[in-house]
């Protein structure tokens, strides 16, 4: 009689997607209760305000008011000061100002500790306290494909920091990696054989990370290998956001009755409505609600209704639009000089669901690249890393193989 396996260890895996501007948690499925304050969601914003001062427990996520003072925003690229900064990033900066080394990791420490006990909270709601404190949590954690050692190794330090283990048991993964795992994992009608390479164009908030991969194997799981040296850059969805608050501004620069109230409004249903849904359709009218404000033909107001022409909001999208178009042809370019052609390039992240991105995409990359959404793209990096995350803990489990990645250089 052969011996029985010795059963695994009762644990808890959480994935932690720590996003740039949105962060995402999973251990069997997402998290989508971010309390009291109306945050119900997949993702919580990456934005921490300290209400006594810059050493007391600060606010986080949903919590603070898209239009309060105060708040941080952006330090999660302190950890990685040498990401490329483009023409938008430096047109259109963060108003978080620039913060030292100690002050950038002391904001992710206090972040991530407040996502690890939003996280335990919820856990301990849903399976009780006697499960919660029995059972061990391990933790996976993303990041970007560029980041080289140095940066890996202060995310690891705060992770510990925030009470997610031992830097040893912290697992981390790179974020197309991820959604390339969740991709192959959930895609039937991918149609990806052996030999194909494809791109991952992770289109998050404020960066976006591209990452290519040929498919070495699919039997009996699929495995996949990095093939060049991914890139990335500033040019995320957010800066949509940036550009919409320069053209209302400079829309109403002399118009007494617009004031913040009315630019945070119109802000809010930018950002949660027509940045979702534009899909490139010129002809079609936007509208925002601007109650009590007089009728004025020539700023487009009539019956409390702010009318936006489809056209402005296309020259919103395409300074955006046309860097990410510039960086995916680069990095197409970069993997077919060393003999891989590329099939398909894949859209993750929060941007990468936006069907005017894909559509400019497929224009500008023609019939014989197939530029395809991954399934539930918001989530998928978070998803994918659960996947990744179990498959290195359980090896038996495993239902993929990543077998190569490209050196990347560490300067110190």
């Amino acid at each position: 009689m052969a011996p029985k396996e010795p059963k695994e260890p009762m644990r808890l895996l959480v994935a932690v997607d720590f996003g740039t501007t949105f962060s995402g948690v999973a251990y069997l499925q997402t998290l989508n209760d971010w309390g009291e304050a109306g945050g119900e969601g997949e993702k919580v914003p990456t934005i921490l305000k300290y209400d006594l001062g810059q050493f007391s427990p600060p606010t986080f996520g949903f919590n603070i008011d898209d239009d309060e003072d105060g708040k941080i925003e952006w330090f999660k690229l302190g950890l990685y000061p040498n990401v490329e900064e483009t023409s938008l990033a430096k047109k259109y900066p963060t108003k978080t100002p620039k913060m030292n080394d100690s002050e950038c990791q002391r904001h992710v420490v206090n972040y991530l500790t407040a996502l690890r006990e939003h996280t335990d909270t919820y856990l301990k709601d849903r399976f009780g306290d006697a499960f919660w404190r029995s059972t061990p949590r391990e933790y996976i954690i993303t990041v970007p494909a560029i980041w080289q050692d140095k940066s890996k190794d202060t995310t690891l330090v705060c992770a510990e920091k925030a009470g997610m283990g031992p830097r040893n048991k912290i697992q981390i993964v790179a974020e197309p990696e991820a959604a390339g795992i969740y991709a192959l994992q959930s895609m039937e009608n991918i149609d990806l054989k052996v030999n194909d390479t494809f791109v991952i164009c992770d289109a998050g908030g404020g960066t976006i990370d591209l990452v290519s991969y040929t498919v070495n194997s699919l039997k009996p799981i699929p495995v996949i290998g990095e093939v060049v040296v991914g890139s990335g850059a500033l040019c995320g969805g957010t800066f949509l956001d940036r550009i919409f608050a320069d053209y209302l501004t400079k829309k109403f620069h002399d118009y007494g009755p617009w004031d913040d109230e009315y630019q945070a409004a119109a802000l809010k249903v930018f950002e949660k409505d027509i940045k979702r849904k534009f899909a490139g359709d010129t002809s079609r009218t936007y509208t925002i609600r601007v109650r009590r404000l007089p009728d004025n033909s020539a700023l487009g107001i009539s019956r409390g209704f702010l009318e936006i022409p489809g056209k402005d909001i296309k020259k919103v999208f395409e300074p955006v639009v046309r860097e990410i178009v510039k960086r995916v042809k680069a990095q197409i370019q970069a993997t077919e000089s060393g003999g891989k052609k590329v099939k398909a390039v894949l859209l993750a992240g929060g941007f990468g669901r936006n069907e005017y991105l894909r559509s400019r995409l497929r224009d500008e990359l023609g019939v014989n690249i197939d530029v395809r959404k991954v399934e539930n793209s918001n989530t998928s990096i978070v998803r994918g890393a659960l996947i990744y995350g179990l498959a290195k803990k359980v090896p038996r489990l495993a239902t993929f193989l990543v077998d190569t990645n490209i050196a990347r250089r560490n300067y110190g």
